[in-house]
């Protein structure tokens, strides 16, 4: 026996009978009509190729890493310390994004240094200003060195390096012959 539910919720009998293979196949074709039927009503759908979809997915992935990259710089940027003057133990530093540095009272410049971390940590206490001052006691940081307009672009990056690395020795042994191919 095999029912079906009528809009309004009633059963109605579709067979009667001991025949449950008919009955099940009764239903079948019943359903299989109402799903053609809905197929035939339905809006075609235009069919994406699949290198849309790729270039869709492509184009997504690039704008979120763009806007992760975007959020990262500016974090980065805002978190540490500003550039600029710091007063800590008697001792004026600067800090720009390459780091430390420290005025040597001794030879009157600026040097590399590395700070404790009572500096590294709370270093809002002992900001000065990001101008040079006078009164500071120091030369301004802008010009020294190790100063760039462009931070981390320093153009002359390799002054530091010497270019005696290579001594006019020999540096052959006499029982190894490096010329050879081995």
């Amino acid at each position: 026996m095999s029912y079906i539910n009528k809009a309004n919720g009633v059963r109605a009998v579709r067979y009667e009978g001991d025949d449950e293979a008919y009955a099940v196949n009764e239903l079948y074709m019943k359903i299989r009509e109402r799903v053609h039927e809905q197929k035939r009503h339905r809006k075609p759908q235009k069919r994406k190729a699949p290198t849309d979809i790729v270039k869709k997915s492509i184009t997504y992935n690039i704008i979120i890493f763009a806007i992760a990259l975007i959020f990262l710089t500016l974090f980065w940027r805002m978190s540490g310390p500003d550039r600029g003057y710091y007063f800590y133990e008697n001792s004026t530093y600067y800090y720009d994004s390459s780091g430390w540095y420290q005025w040597d009272t001794y030879d009157n410049e600026w040097t590399p240094s590395y700070v404790d971390s009572e500096l590294k940590n709370n270093y809002e206490d002992y900001y000065q200003s990001r101008s040079w001052d006078d009164d500071y006691g120091v030369e301004d940081f802008e010009d020294s060195d190790y100063y760039s307009e462009d931070i981390g672009q320093d153009d002359d990056w390799d002054n530091d390096w010497d270019d005696d690395w290579d001594s006019d020795d020999d540096w052959d042994s006499s029982y190894d012959d490096w010329d050879s191919d081995w």
